[in-house]
């Protein structure tokens, strides 16, 4: 009886921590695509300013 419980306990202990585990794994990947959509957003606008700059001819930047 008291190894069933002991199993018992291990699998609940077990359960919680896969749960607890994905939920940090889904945290983290929702962040990692956060960072990574703000660097891509923020190197498109780079990309947009420099090519307007590079096109304008150079009497429209003084």
């Amino acid at each position: 009886m008291n190894n069933r419980r002991s199993s018992y306990f291990s699998w609940v202990l077990c359960a919680c921590l896969d749960s607890l585990v994905i939920q940090t794994i889904s945290f983290s990947l929702e962040t990692a695509f956060q960072v990574a959509a703000v660097f891509i957003l923020y190197f498109i606008l780079m990309l947009i300013k420099y090519e307007v700059f590079n096109f304008l001819p150079p009497s429209k930047l003084t």
